[in-house]
């Protein structure tokens, strides 16, 4: 079966509680799935670690655009999904058991802050006589279920497409990340971002790296980390600087000149880096062969390593003329971890 370009998944993000998945794809598409409690609990695998996630909906969150002023095509893929906090979704709903969520995406230089409801529509009928009888107006239900509602959208503060967004776990702030630049906006201020990181030089000539990838501590509003294709991950901490390029901690791997080769710049690129959301004392990264645990007391060497692909790196030479060395792996971190 041949599958549509549109239709190839680009994102996936779990919310904080895991109750809800959401999927993006290159056609501009969101789908949200929900946990069935039942479904699981029925299951011949209920005593085990498995969810069964039925679909809920699914909305168009981004269309193709073209930006007059720089003479630019916007494609519409989504390259990232993050939910907000869901701790007023019971108040917020008509239904207790039918909770709102709301979530960000983004594609390359637009973001977007999406509310899902679930709401019962209905028409109403006019009043009007029949001889000397008035027939009052009556509602009839014509249709229920999800729906969505666009509630801001943040522009104009990338010049580069968008790898990544953060929320903060105060739910008040999140980051964005493009290859060069990483803003931080307020949720309820579509308008004005603050720039924290900026690695453009003066030069573009003189590029060296990009940015791959952002993430807010899991339980505090004023750390994050960000990844670089140069090999190493930054921990800033807002509060002792608002410029973090400065005042961050480093972690990377020091390769020793007689191993280096051609190859090793590329497949050193970390193309993730996120906090375990069970011991935030550690950091989980990944690059083209392995995914790397640290301990953020030591930043000099991974506390464990996993050699994920290294069967690749007798393959450097063929994988780097069919380019498929410059794909960039994800990583996502069970709740459980330990």
């Amino acid at each position: 079966m041949q599958v549509a370009e549109s239709d190839v998944l680009s994102a996936i993000k779990f919310s904080q509680s895991g109750e809800y998945l959401a999927l993006g794809d290159n056609g501009g598409r969101v789908i949200l799935f929900k946990r069935s409690s039942s479904a699981s609990n029925s299951s011949k695998h209920s005593s085990s670690r498995y969810f069964d996630y039925k679909y809920l909906t699914e909305i168009q969150s981004h269309e193709p655009e073209f930006d007059c002023l720089k003479s630019l095509e916007l494609d519409e893929k989504i390259n990232a999904v993050e939910f907000l906090r869901d701790k007023n979704a019971y108040n917020s709903s008509l239904n207790a058991s039918k909770p709102s969520v709301s979530f960000l995406s983004t594609n390359d230089r637009v973001i977007k802050l999406w509310k899902v409801d679930y709401r019962v529509q209905k028409e109403t009928s006019r009043a009007h006589f029949l001889g000397d009888n008035l027939f009052l107006p009556k509602s009839n239900v014509i249709g229920e279920g999800y729906f969505a509602k666009e509630k801001y959208q943040y522009r104009g503060c990338h010049n580069y497409n968008v790898n990544s967004i953060s929320l903060a776990q105060d739910g008040e702030i999140f980051l964005s990340a493009d290859d060069l630049r990483i803003n931080m906006w307020n949720i309820e201020n579509n308008t004005l971002a603050f720039n924290i990181v900026d690695l453009k030089p003066g030069q573009i000539e003189e590029l060296s790296e990009v940015i791959t990838h952002v993430e807010f501590h899991p339980v505090r509003s004023d750390m994050f980390v960000y990844s670089s294709s140069k090999g190493y991950i930054n921990c800033c901490d807002l509060r002792i600087n608002s410029n973090s390029e400065s005042f961050s901690t480093r972690f990377q791997i020091e390769e020793e000149p007689s191993r280096k080769h051609f190859f090793t710049d590329i497949i050193n690129s970390v193309s993730r880096a996120k906090f375990s959301p069970v011991d935030p004392n550690f950091l989980f990264s990944r690059d083209y062969i392995a995914v790397h645990i640290w301990d953020i007391r030591n930043t000099k060497t991974p506390y464990k390593t996993f050699n994920v692909t290294d069967y690749l790196e007798k393959k450097l030479c063929e994988v780097y003329e069919n380019e498929t060395i410059f794909d960039k792996f994800d990583l996502q971190i069970s709740p459980d971890s330990t």
